[in-house]
């Protein structure tokens, strides 16, 4: 039984050590965050920064996914897209899960683009949608953008970028933000031409 106690009291203290490292690298993001609004007169409270950059609104903070050993944490850039889709249409990344459900249920709304419905899970596709899913900037962007971030989000007025690589530094961070705000941007255009 002796032999024993060395070995909980190595166990207890590689414990402390990774929970003090992981809050100190908490607080030390928490930091870069705030830093990173103040630079660029955006918002920040409760972990998360909020305001407005180049026209769109824009919000980046963090949330937790999943539960027990599959939790993890996930940075999300959120970004306004006034006026571009209407306020019931969707689109996510379509999952293999959704292709199964489709083959019992029918398929999903279609835009007639084969890399795009095979790409996204669409929902409520009307006519201005159509359009601006139709602009090749817009097409390529969306492509592109869902492949860096599969847990790519559009409805509600808004588009969500998502990264488990929770940004901690000034790069990152800014790029990140970039990424949702040209996004939005591309998007935007796409309806003005449409």
């Amino acid at each position: 039984m002796s032999f024993l106690l060395p070995i909980v009291a190595v166990v207890l203290v590689v414990a402390i050590v990774i929970g003090l490292s992981t809050v100190q690298a908490q607080y030390r993001r928490q930091e870069a965050w705030k830093q990173f609004a103040a630079a660029r007169q955006l918002g920040w409270s409760n972990g998360q920064i909020a305001g407005v950059v180049s026209g769109c609104t824009v919000a980046m903070f963090t949330e937790e996914r999943g539960s027990g050993k599959h939790r993890h944490t996930v940075a999300v850039a959120r970004c306004s897209l006034p006026a571009v889709f209407s306020p019931s249409f969707a689109l996510e990344r379509e999952t293999l899960g959704q292709k199964l459900v489709q083959l019992v249920k029918g398929p999903d709304h279609q835009v007639g683009d084969p890399e795009l419905d095979a790409a996204f899970l669409l929902s409520n596709v009307d006519g201005g949608a159509r359009r601006v899913l139709g602009q090749r900037h817009a097409r390529e962007t969306l492509l592109e953008y869902v492949a860096r971030y599969p847990s790519m989000r559009i409805g509600n007025g808004s588009l969500q970028l998502e990264t488990t690589r929770v940004p901690s530094d000034e790069a990152g961070l800014s790029a990140f933000l970039q990424d949702a705000v040209s996004l939005s941007t591309a998007l935007q255009r796409a309806k003005q031409r449409g």
